[in-house]
Formats: C-alpha cells, sequence, structure tokens
C-alpha cells in the first residue's frame, strides 16, 4: 500500500555510520514530508496525518565515507555537488564505468546520466546509485529530495538518475 516514490529527507542522527538522512516512502498520493523527528521510526505517522515507512537509505554509509575521504570541501551548490557525487561513483566507489550530472541553476532539478552498475539495474529500490545521489544532495542542500530513476534506449548512458527538491 505504499506509493513508488521516495524521498530521502534529513533526519535526526541515529546511527553514525549513516548520514543525518532517511528514505521516506509515502503511502498516500498527496503528502508532505514528516518533521526530521517524525523519521526515526519505521512506521511513520506524521502530527499532520502522513503516513509511510521510513529507512536507513543505502546511499547513507556511502555517503558518510563519500565525506570521510574528500581532500576538498564537499560543495553546499548543487551543480558542484553534483558533479563531486557523479565524480565519487566513478572514481572513488567505482560502482558505475561513468556518471555525468546536469545541473539547472535555481530550478531545483540534478540529473545524473549513469552508465554500467556494477550493481545491477539503477531501477530498484533505493538502489546504491540512486540513493546516494539523494542522500549527498539532501544532506548538503538541507532540504528533502525526490529522485526518479529512468532506464535509457539507447546513448551514452544506461539511466538517467533525477532528483528534486523545493527551492
Amino acid at each position: 500500500g505504499l506509493r513508488d516514490e521516495r524521498v530521502y529527507a534529513p533526519a535526526r542522527a541515529t546511527d553514525e555510520s549513516f548520514a543525518d538522512v532517511r528514505l521516506f516512502v509515502p503511502q498516500r498520493p498527496a503528502f508532505a514530508v514528516p518533521d526530521p523527528d517524525d523519521l526515526d521510526s519505521l512506521f511513520v505517522v506524521g502530527e499532520s496525518g502522513q503516513r509511510g515507512v521510513a529507512v536507513p537509505p543505502t546511499g547513507g554509509a556511502l555517503y558518510r565515507e563519500f565525506e570521510a575521504a574528500m581532500a576538498d570541501e564537499i560543495r553546499s551548490e548543487p551543480a558542484p555537488l553534483a558533479a563531486q557525487l557523479a565524480d565519487a561513483l566513478v572514481e572513488g566507489f567505482e560502482v558505475v564505468d561513468s556518471a555525468r550530472a546536469d545541473a539547472s541553476s535555481g530550478d531545483g532539478r540534478v540529473t545524473v546520466a549513469v552508465a554500467d552498475s556494477v550493481y545491477g539495474p539503477v531501477e530498484g529500490f533505493d538502489h546504491p546509485v540512486a540513493s546516494f545521489l539523494g542522500v549527498g544532495l539532501a544532506a548538503n542542500l538541507d532540504r528533502p529530495v525526490r529522485t526518479e530513476v529512468v532506464a535509457v534506449e539507447s546513448g551514452a548512458a544506461d539511466y538517467l538518475v533525477t532528483c528534486e527538491w523545493e527551492t
């Protein structure tokens, strides 16, 4: 009975090995992202009637490793941050053969084209590639980020991972 939407939302820290972000999957078509304090348990029933589940995302531990390994400052602007995250997928974690970020300034959207995932189809539930991108953006922009993954029929990429947030 859950929606097919994935929202990576800033939350209260529950485990230092994961980023302070939870994956919220809503139950209803019209929903508001719960407050960070409401995301600390599996079943979410927010004060305003939000219902769904919240789980530690697979990208949470990857993001902590990314933070620890970064020699440079992690950027807070969407375009350079997305480029850093895409580079980490290829060079740091080697989970995809290529990743190219495309961010438009000010519209609250980043799309990352990825190819040859070592963990199979990127469109799976909380796939490490999409999860890492959602977590990284949510943690640094300090706002909920919705992800959508679309398979690409032809071209240099196999999947497009689109991350959106309110500006």
